[in-house]
């Protein structure tokens, strides 16, 4: 029999391995995650919008400038940050 990948004792990465539930439920966790930091990103830039059209209509321009709004930026991940999978 051959070397094996996994330390003696331990099983495999089908489930067998106490580690692996642990490492499934990081991984969900994980997901989470990022599926909250996708939803507070689209709440944010859709505030920004609202904020920006606000700040830049014509109506609200003689109140918005002497009051400080100005537009915001959107929230943009760095190039090459998007996507590490």
């Amino acid at each position: 029999m051959g070397p094996s990948i996994f330390p003696r004792g331990q099983g495999s990465a089908d489930g067998t391995c106490p580690e692996y539930g642990t490492f499934k439920h990081l991984s969900q966790e994980l997901v989470t995650v990022e599926d909250h930091l996708a939803a507070a990103r689209k709440y944010y830039n859709g505030s920004v919008r609202i904020y920006s059209t606000f700040a830049q209509s014509l109506s609200q321009h003689l109140l918005a400038r002497p009051f400080g709004f100005r537009p915001a930026e959107y929230f943009q991940l760095e190039e090459g940050r998007e996507s590490e999978d």
